[in-house]
């Protein structure tokens, strides 16, 4: 239960926080908790989405800051918009609270979701494209390798391989959207510094960052349908795992260059082992033990949640 009086006492203390917040994480902080505060009492009004939208935009602004990619003034004035943005959004929600009746409420049920397009409670999204201009990767043997894990494990229905080849960057957030994963699998080539190489509607290489795929995995996350694991099996992807962290509870990357030989043999021993024992950690040992070079065998990491 919670009366007018004490949400209107919670808004207004984000007001205070908004005027002490000196970085982007103490901003962050701030569109959370309201965030969270809109998913309780308003899960069905259009002031959600606005809040959601906020907090893609300061996780967006916060990884800009990071990479350095934008001048100190651009960076400035973004945040200052974001903040004017916030303060324009507790105005609307304030002003609705005002204008409700005085009772205390408890919190509304939440309008049914529609149902997924997939019925697999696991699905795997599988995503692959070769640009113009660049060496054909082993996507089809790849994803093949998945599929027979899934056809050979004790408990493998419960997983789907989801494939989607020839994929431009506009399209992939519609995917996964669509598809909701459960893991997310990249088989494309990347470039160390511009990201995850996808195509553009001409098939030229269009790069996926490390701020796309933090705005995807948070969209996931708020649309209470985050992903699991998000496996980068493109060479050069550690700088991409280590921003995306915070947004998912395993990530599989590698740090250097490697034979598409060797990223077949990870693939088959991971999702072998995964299908007969949902374990992320000793499906990565066992992917990392199928590869036949020892230097390759320190090229494949993992970055897990604390359980």
């Amino acid at each position: 239960m919670m009366t007018k009086a004490q949400k209107i006492q919670f808004i207004e203390s984000l007001y205070g926080k908004i005027g002490q917040a000196g970085s982007s994480r103490a901003r962050q902080e701030i569109i959370n908790r309201l965030v969270d505060f809109v998913n309780t009492w308003y899960p069905n009004d259009p002031i959600r989405a606005l809040a959601i939208q906020k907090q893609m935009d300061i996780n967006k602004i916060r990884n800009d800051e990071i990479e350095a990619i934008l001048s100190h003034s651009v960076m400035t004035q973004n945040r200052n918009q974001w903040t004017l943005g916030l303060l324009n959004l507790l105005d609307t929600i304030k002003s609705k609270i005002e204008n409700a009746d005085d009772s205390p409420e408890s919190p509304p049920s939440i309008s049914p979701s529609p149902s997924p397009i997939i019925s697999n409670d696991k699905p795997i999204l599988f995503i692959a494209t070769n640009p113009i201009n660049l060496q054909l990767l082993r996507e089809s043997a790849e994803s093949k390798k998945i599929e027979q894990a899934k056809q050979s494990a004790t408990d493998g229905q419960q997983f789907q391989l989801i494939k989607k080849g020839e994929v431009k960057k506009t399209e992939l957030s519609r995917f996964v959207r669509q598809n909701n994963p459960y893991i997310l699998h990249f088989a494309t080539h990347a470039d160390k510094e511009k990201g995850i190489i996808l195509q553009d509607h001409n098939r030229r290489p269009a790069y996926v960052d490390s701020g796309d795929l933090i705005h995807i995995l948070q969209q996931q996350i708020n649309r209470g349908k985050a992903i699991k694991c998000l496996v980068l099996n493109n060479c050069n992807t550690e700088g991409l795992a280590q921003a995306c962290k915070d947004y998912v509870d395993h990530i599989i990357y590698l740090n250097d260059f490697i034979e598409d030989e060797e990223a077949l043999r990870f693939t088959e021993g991971f999702y072998t082992y995964l299908f007969d024992e949902e374990d992320f950690s000793a499906a990565f040992a066992e992917g990392v033990y199928f590869i036949k070079k020892d230097e390759n065998k320190l090229r494949y990491q993992i970055l897990s949640k604390a359980e």
